[in-house]
């Protein structure tokens, strides 16, 4: 290693060979190594006036594990000499020697080309391991350096403080720079459009020990690549970035726009605690690519908040809470024109409000979208009976109309008070208009309970506002209620027509958990509509799918491990291999995504379907279907069901069947306890027709069922009460939410043997009559059914290949 400084220029060389010193004055020859014995040295000057040259020198000799350093100022004249420096070796006597021999002219010659040599030659000589650090003049190409020591500056304050720094120049802070050492807040001296760039080195900016400090970035400018730690950024000037920073989620480092916010661009950070609008005004501000995690607050209750601002995007981030006094993981409030895309949304830890009013809260925001968000709300309450929403839009300013776009998000609900898309104006005064269009939104039931919640929720309390809510191709898994209204404003919303309930089938079953939000790639909600998807992720639809019952599920080479997968998503043109083991009987229908066309490839006699009480395979309404290379076998018996005719009643001059106040397509349905009679819990509903598949409802062919007609939010309707869920009418009365109903008919359909009989005489000593129009008297009715091995019911063109049929 040589290290030669000359001027402001620090050159380092390594080399597997020793350089051969110049001559100096005042020579300091120090060798080191375990093998080097002794030193010696030998010297004669002559100087000739009027010629010199003045450098300082150090050599670093490495050869066979010693090292000899050699330091020395020189002061050059142009002189005969002959000197020589000797590190003699243990193991050899003259391990390293160093002679030289010159004349004045050999000896200035050489000097002066060497001098050129290395300057000009050096910094090009990257692959011998070069390293050039010099002083900055503040191009991009040679910023200003900021470090301990070694650079042009040592701080911050000092660099903006020197008249040789100045606008439009680039700073490089070092991994050493010292941030104790730095005077808070830091001052730019009006300096703009600067550039500092933390490499990132690992320098950290910010007041480690102290409060948080602040940096008030100056217009035009860009912070990147740092390490933050306390500090606020301030970002109210025009045309401002800051980029690939890593903030410390131990400290309350957080972005702040101002009233003079006009471009701003916070984009590809980490550890970000909250980002907001500290003042009316700003314009412009772009937040894409963070991730941003709310570990501090500091009293603060949202994550991102943006108030009197216009033209916000918000785009491709992470923001999560993991402190319960968090509502609100994005808050915009009198915004205009705001975008809310691509984001992941989620409270990793529960708020501990009542009503947090939702991960995203739109208030008087107007042209809003709000699209392709993974949304997911509290998984265990913070509080008892909470709720919250995934999206909540609130109008409370007169005159003020508002409008959003709300499509392809996927929201994630967990308890009972949780509704995916709430909107709705104040009480009292006249607020502006509300406008919602919500297609193609995910709203899941995540948790064990078999259904809760609401897809939707509005309350319009003023007369004067007008409300429009367009909404098709939403998914409702195991949702509660699709639409949950106030009847009593005027306003009643339904259901789109090609909405849909289906499991969604999220990659949940495989090992991975960073793919959890993302769709199987046999799921009915990709290609929905055409090529459009439901929900967040996007993907075309994949045709060729493996079941295996005993495989690990990676969504790859194995789909799934049953064949109820194949009944739930098997579409058209669709090809499903069952590799080697036993399954459960399925069944196909005819759907608006399946009308034949299907294989089912088995892998051979190894595979098996087999039940005792059902067809193994059964194909209903279907063409064109193919089965081949598997065993059907064990239908052996008659198969069960039942089906109930539409009930509804009149009693005392009202009929019983007033479901369309309460948002289901019409009147006439028919409700099932199944617990109590909270609304979340009343799940399951008899459509007002004729031979009503009712064979999964509880306590089919065991339980008695009686009538209760009631009342649910004022409206008159029928309810069903199995008789394991309550005995008599004052157990039906002790469960929650359970009112005492006008009328009540004890074990109205009795059961014996599977079978049910209706007990007219009972309905006319309560005087109740079935209500006009609706089949009397109502009939519950068991339906036997022979089974196959292979049952085809209004099925044409089936290929079946290679099937063996036993004991069937």
């Amino acid at each position: 290693m040589i290290i030669l400084l000359l001027r402001t220029y620090i050159i380092r060389i390594r080399s597997s060979y020793p350089k051969i010193p110049h001559r100096s004055n005042n020579t300091t020859v120090l060798c080191t190594g375990s093998e080097i014995s002794a030193v010696s040295k030998r010297k004669k000057t002559q100087s000739y006036p009027n010629s010199r040259l003045e450098a300082r020198v150090l050599f670093m000799l490495y050869y066979s594990g010693s090292i000899c350093l050699i330091h020395f100022p020189i002061s050059i004249h142009v002189r005969v000499s002959r000197e020589e420096y000797e590190c003699t070796s243990m193991k050899s006597p003259t391990l390293l020697s160093f002679r030289h021999n010159s004349t004045s002219k050999v000896w200035m010659a050489l000097t002066i080309f060497g001098i050129a040599i290395l300057a000009v030659l050096l910094p090009q000589l990257y692959d011998m391991r070069l390293d050039i650090a010099n002083a900055g003049d503040g191009s991009q190409g040679d910023p200003w350096t900021v470090c301990a020591s070694g650079c042009d500056f040592t701080t911050l304050t000092a660099t903006f403080a020197s008249t040789t720094v100045g606008n439009g120049d680039y700073i490089n802070i070092d991994a050493s720079y010292a941030t104790s050492t730095e005077t808070q807040p830091i001052d730019f001296n009006s300096k703009t459009n600067l550039t500092l760039d933390c490499q990132n080195s690992g320098a950290t900016l910010g007041d480690t020990a102290g409060g948080a400090s602040i940096l008030s970035l100056p217009a035009d400018s860009t912070l990147q690549n740092c390490t933050i730690s306390n500090m606020l950024v301030s970002l109210n000037a025009s045309t401002l970035t800051l980029s690939g920073n890593t903030f410390s989620t131990s400290t309350t480092s957080s972005v702040q726009f101002g009233s003079g916010t006009n471009g701003a661009t916070v984009s590809n950070n980490t550890g970000l605690q909250r980002v907001y609008t500290g003042s009316t005004g700003a314009s412009n501000i772009t937040v894409s690519n963070n991730t941003i995690e709310a570990y501090d607050p500091n009293g603060d209750t949202n994550v991102l908040y943006f108030f009197t601002a216009e033209n916000i995007s918000v785009t491709s981030n992470t923001i999560r809470s993991y402190d319960s006094s968090i509502k609100n993981l994005v808050y915009v409030d009198l915004t205009t024109s705001t975008l809310i895309q691509d984001n992941v949304l989620e409270y990793e830890t529960a708020s501990s409000e009542q009503f947090p009013n939702g991960a995203i809260y739109l208030e008087d925001a107007v042209s809003t979208t709000v699209s392709y968000n993974d949304i997911i709300l509290e998984s265990s309450l913070g509080i008892a009976d909470q709720a919250n929403d995934g999206i909540r839009f609130y109008n409370d300013t007169t005159g003020r109309d508002v409008d959003a776009t709300i499509e392809h998000n996927s929201i994630w609900m967990y308890q009972d008070g949780h509704t995916g898309i709430n909107f709705f104006d104040a009480a009292g005064g006249t607020a502006g208009n509300i406008t919602i269009t919500a297609n193609y939104n995910i709203f899941y039931n995540a948790s064990s309970t078999a259904s809760l919640g609401n897809g939707f929720q509005t309350s319009k309390n003023n007369s004067g506002s007008t409300y429009t809510l367009t909404n098709d191709y939403n998914g409702y898994y195991s949702i509660g209620t699709q639409i949950q209204d106030n009847t009593s404003d005027g306003f009643s919303p339904s259901v789109g027509s090609n909405s849909i309930t289906d499991n969604p089938y999220f990659k949940i079953n495989d090992a991975s958990s960073s793919n959890d939000t993302e769709l199987a790639p046999f799921s009915l909600y990709l290609d929905a509509n055409g090529s459009t998807d439901i929900g967040a992720y996007s993907a075309a639809r994949g045709s060729s799918f493996t079941i295996d019952d005993d495989c690990t599920v990676d969504y790859a080479s194995c789909h799934g491990t049953s064949t109820s997968i194949i009944a739930a998503t098997a579409a058209t043109n669709d090809t499903w291999t069952l590799a080697a083991g036993t399954y459960s009987n399925f069944a196909m229908t005819t759907t608006s995504r399946r009308t034949g066309s299907v294989t089912i490839d088995g892998a051979g006699a190894s595979t098996l379907i087999s039940n005792a009480s059902a067809s193994p395979i059964k194909f209903t309404g279907l063409d064109s279907m193919t089965i081949q290379d598997l065993i059907v076998q064990d239908a052996t018996s008659s198969a069960s069901s039942y089906t109930w005719t539409g009930l509804s009643f009149d009693y005392g001059g009202t009929s019983y069947n007033q479901t369309l106040a309460l948002e289901f397509p019409s009147d006439g349905y028919a409700i099932l306890v199944e617990t109590d009679c909270n609304v979340g819990n009343l799940v399951t509903f008899m459509p007002p027709t004729d031979g009503n598949d009712v064979t999964s409802y509880l306590g089919m062919g065991t339980d008695n069922y009686h009538i209760a007609l009631t009342t649910v939010f004022g409206s008159p309707v029928t309810m069903i009460v199995p008789s394991s869920v309550a005995a008599n009418q004052a157990a039906y009365e002790a469960l929650t939410d359970c009112i005492t109903p006008a009328a009540w008919v004890d074990t109205a359909f009795a059961q014996s043997g599977g079978s049910y009989t209706y007990d007219s005489a009972a309905f006319a000593s309560a005087s109740i009559t079935v209500t006009s129009g609706y089949t009397a008297p109502p009939a519950l009715a068991q339906v036997s059914s022979l089974i196959a091995g292979i049952q085809l019911i209004d099925t044409t063109n089936t290929t079946i290949t290679n099937v063996t049929s036993t004991n069937n």
